[in-house]
């Protein structure tokens, strides 16, 4: 990747030429692309909520379990974390 980046120090590099460092747009694109080759409804789900829209994809599509869920994501059952920020969304 040494050739490809040259001297840009940025984390983001576009695989086309001229291989500049990427906007916020365009990884904004390039999430919403990823999301929806994954079957999410990216009408109802923006680049910044993919987290929630996984979640919210899993348990609705595959018929994840509260446990499950939890277990995938590395999230203790007991803490809340499921409930309190994405559950509310589903």
């Amino acid at each position: 990747m040494a050739p490809l980046r040259g001297d840009n120090k940025s984390f983001f590099v576009s695989y086309v030429a001229p291989f500049k460092s990427v906007t916020a747009r365009t990884l904004a694109r390039w999430m919403k692309d990823i999301l929806s080759s994954s079957g999410v409804d990216t009408s109802l789900w923006d680049p910044h909520a993919t987290r929630a829209a996984v979640v919210a994809h899993k348990k609705s599509a595959k018929n994840l379990s509260l446990g499950q869920i939890c277990r995938l994501a590395d999230w203790s059952l007991v803490s809340g974390v499921f409930s309190k920020f994405y559950d509310r969304f589903l």
